[in-house]
């Protein structure tokens, strides 16, 4: 979880993610926000890490999916592909070959001209040995 929040830090100071305001009067762009949804808190040793994020913005307390738009995937902060948003901002995770053990899945928005950047974590077990909580 560190490693995420640091990358992050690091590429909005680096003004690769959109949406840090950058010097003064800068345009402050509008937050884009993310969902991730697992397929299962626990995975089958071998079997792929499948389930689905949807990236959205909110106005006047109205969710707006983002659509087209590119999403990194990491898993305990090693860059694993990318999905992109569907027209409705929905988008599959599918990530085979993760070992076994506890993991932390990350996905990440860059962000863009439109909308400032985003992250969210989300916990999982690959394997025999998960502890249940």
């Amino acid at each position: 979880m560190h490693r995420l929040r640091m990358a992050v830090s690091v590429l909005i100071a680096a003004g690769l993610i959109m949406g840090g305001a950058v010097g003064a009067g800068a345009k402050q762009l509008p937050k884009s926000k993310l969902q991730i949804k697992l397929d299962a808190q626990r995975f089958q040793s071998g079997a792929d890490v499948t389930g689905s994020a949807y990236l959205y913005a909110v106005s006047h307390k109205v969710k707006t999916g983002l659509p087209n738009e590119l999403l990194d995937l990491q898993v305990d902060g090693v860059d694993v592909g990318t999905t992109t948003t569907d027209s409705n901002g929905n988008a599959v995770i599918d990530i085979p070959g993760v070992a076994d053990g506890q993991h932390i899945l990350g996905v990440i928005f860059a962000g863009d001209s439109n909308y400032r950047g985003t992250s969210k974590q989300h916990g999982f077990c690959v394997g025999k040995n998960c502890k249940k909580k």
